[in-house]
């Protein structure tokens, strides 16, 4: 079940996260394909992602992404920027976060695409065998995540076809199954799309 959430951190933490995911000294890293899908996976899965991608009518692009917590990574030297965000999620709704965490990322994509179409369809976690994502949108901006009726369930689905959409919302949140598959959007009237997701176990 997917829930939405407006006007999610305070004013005054929300801009200082936007201050500083926006400066010039931020490090952002390139990646290929905004999804991140060639970056662990075997050559047959990346193969037939990409025959998922062309079946569902999906445009894939290139983004940005920084890393502030991973399981069995360094933290990001901006992770204690992020920390206070799991008491809201806590106190706000419900959701255990320490201990529990995944992954916690920030994802940058620009307004490159030029048409309504969407990255490539995918799960976060294909190891994880219960886990909620909460994605916090940022900034201003457009680019609706796409949500499918297809889950998870330990292969590829042959395609996959649309449930709902999430429009940005500026210091909103959407919360959503981490096995459903989804997909992000790029920006079509604004310059670029910041998002920061936390995979929870559940």
């Amino acid at each position: 079940m997917i829930s939405k959430h407006s006007s999610f951190l305070p004013s005054i933490y929300h801009n200082e996260l936007l201050r500083t995911l926006q400066s010039f000294e931020f490090p952002w890293y390139f990646y290929k394909d905004s999804t991140h899908i060639s970056d662990d996976k075997e050559k047959e899965w990346v193969d037939r992602t990409k025959e998922l991608l062309e079946s569902s009518g999906a445009k894939t692009t290139f983004g940005m992404a920084h890393s502030f917590f991973g399981t069995g990574q360094q933290p990001s030297s901006y992770w204690n920027l992020l920390r206070p965000m799991m008491y809201f999620i806590e106190d706000t709704l419900g959701i255990k976060c320490m201990d529990k965490i995944i992954r916690c990322k920030s994802s940058l994509l620009f307004n490159t695409t030029g048409e309504h179409t969407f990255n490539t369809p995918h799960v976060d976690h294909v190891d994880e065998p219960n886990y909620i994502n909460i994605l916090y949108y940022l900034n201003e901006s457009d680019g609706d995540t796409v949500f499918f009726n297809e889950y998870f369930n330990g292969d590829l689905p042959e395609r996959v076809t649309i449930k709902e959409r999430s429009s940005p919302v500026e210091n909103g949140l959407v919360v959503f199954d981490g096995h459903q598959y989804h997909a992000s959007s790029n920006p079509i009237n604004f310059q670029d799309r910041i998002t920061i997701n936390w995979s929870i176990k559940n």
